[in-house]
């Protein structure tokens, strides 16, 4: 993460790169509306949340924009700080209310999986929602959600893991079409040992074409 395509022009967040601890659970958006400095426009918004313990308390999340050969990558830029450890963001765009919508894991504090929302998908992050949250769990440890939504369904599904029963259980409840009034959790059978799995809707067609490619994989066919 040193050899940024904007480094010198854009503000670093860091004094120094290599004292940074760590960098956890990368997701991506593509955001219509960024501009490369060839006026090229689009790109993938990369987040992530990143700790670098001399220079900050927490983990906090940042963003970077990577073009779609992703050959390009643009200095780490800071998304909100809340005031305490943050990690876990997973971002979906709602047509219902026109928000984008952040589920997202606080160190701290009460347990579950929070939402959070903005107008805008590189800022505006306002604070988490506190009275309507996964909170299934009770004091359990939860981490690593992911939504989606059902071919045909307005309503939302998030899966996330519970990982302070060993094996961890990989759960997931029913949302509205505003991504509230979270119920219904159950687990996920099937997985051992699930870690921050990522969710997506796909056709028929889709599907189809991916067995397919898989058969030709084990095949030895390129």
């Amino acid at each position: 993460m040193a050899n940024f395509c904007d480094a010198g022009k854009a503000e670093s967040p860091y004094k120094n790169w290599e004292t940074i601890n760590r960098v956890w659970a990368p997701q991506i958006f593509w955001d219509p509306d960024f501009v490369w400095e060839n006026g090229e426009k689009g790109g993938y918004m990369i987040y992530y949340s990143m700790l670098n313990r001399p220079e900050e308390k927490y983990d906090r999340m940042y963003y970077s924009h990577a073009d779609k050969s992703f050959t390009k990558i643009t200095t780490p830029r800071l998304l909100f700080d809340w005031g305490y450890a943050t990690i876990d963001a997973d971002i979906n765009y709602l047509k219902s209310d026109g928000l984008y919508h952040m589920l997202i894991k606080k160190e701290g504090g009460k347990r579950g999986i929070f939402t959070a929302t903005s107008k805008y998908l590189t800022h505006g992050w306002g604070a988490p929602v506190d009275d309507d949250y996964v909170s299934f769990e009770g004091n359990k440890m939860t981490e690593g959600s992911s939504a989606f939504q059902l071919i045909g369904d307005d309503t939302w599904r998030v899966a996330y893991i519970q990982y302070s029963d060993h094996p961890k259980h990989y759960r997931i409840c029913k949302a509205d079409k505003y991504l509230r009034n979270f119920s219904d959790p159950v687990d996920i059978k099937g997985v051992t040992a699930p870690q921050h799995g990522s969710f997506m809707r796909i056709t028929k067609k889709e599907y189809n074409r991916l067995v397919k490619w898989d058969q030709e994989l084990k095949a030895g066919k390129k």
